[in-house]
């Protein structure tokens, strides 16, 4: 067992225990989903605990590294919806951010949402010029 693979089953074990010595603490099962969500393979424990920890009051929406751990997380598991709805909520903190748009645009296509998918590459343009080639590729694949 690798040196990284053994402090995360710990950790694993860790946050456990105190969710078993207090289980309102909402950030502990945050904490036991993403410590799940390192140790690899168990993705489906991780969106376990994290979605509870959302349903218990967990606010992750405030914060970018918080929101990036669960996109990643989502991506793994194929929860495109999920990630949908963190891309909105890096858009509610950075609005000028147009990678979220392009981001955005781009998980609305995995879903079949053509309309939306337009949509957030058009405001992604409209936020950086940069991003106009990218934008019209993406509309034209889109066709």
């Amino acid at each position: 067992v690798k040196l990284s693979e053994k402090k995360n089953d710990e950790a694993v074990a860790a946050f456990k225990q105190a969710l078993e010595l207090n289980p309102e603490t909402v950030e502990s099962y945050w904490f036991l989903g993403m410590a799940y969500a390192q140790t690899g393979g168990n993705n489906e424990e991780a969106v376990k605990y994290v979605k509870e920890a959302i349903k218990r009051g967990y606010n992750y929406q405030s914060s970018t590294s918080d929101i990036t751990r669960l996109i990643n997380l989502y991506k793994e598991v194929g929860d495109y919806y999920g990630i949908i709805d963190c891309y909105k909520a890096l858009i509610d903190l950075q609005p000028r951010n147009a990678q979220f748009y392009a981001s955005l645009a781009v998980a609305y296509k995995t879903v079949g949402d053509i309309e939306n998918a337009i949509f957030y590459a058009l405001e992604a343009a409209k936020i950086d010029p940069n991003f106009k080639n990218d934008t019209e590729a993406f509309i034209n694949s889109l066709k």
